[in-house]
């Protein structure tokens, strides 16, 4: 990701396709998106504290296939189970204190057509 300036689709869409993304955090509120969606995610180490770090970590994913192929797989695993439609649903339903089954059941159903 870039910085000092991070994104959010642009990281959970490459993560989404099992493409690992290195960001670097940063100094202010709109320099830490992608910082904190990976952490959300539980993908901590694909966060550098600096620049350096930062240069340090993509380029030893860049040169491992298999930590790449690792990263990536966890993350578009998280990002399909954490990001999807029915997770999402299920999410807005708890927030406003439906049961699931009478929100849920009838969106997802119609998700499906």
């Amino acid at each position: 990701d870039v910085f000092p300036f991070s994104g959010s689709l642009s990281v959970i869409d490459p993560l989404e396709l099992g493409l690992p993304v290195v960001a670097c955090a940063g100094q202010t509120f709109r320099g830490n998106f992608a910082p904190a969606i990976l952490r959300e995610l539980g993908l901590d180490r694909l966060v550098a504290s600096d620049p350096t770090a930062y240069r340090e970590l993509a380029l030893r994913l860049a040169r491992d296939p298999a930590q790449r192929a690792h990263f990536g797989a966890r993350a578009s695993e998280v990002v399909r189970t954490r990001f999807s439609y029915k997770a999402g649903v299920e999410r807005l339903a708890d927030r406003l204190g439906y049961p699931r089954a009478s929100l849920a059941r009838p969106v997802l159903a119609r998700a499906a057509e």
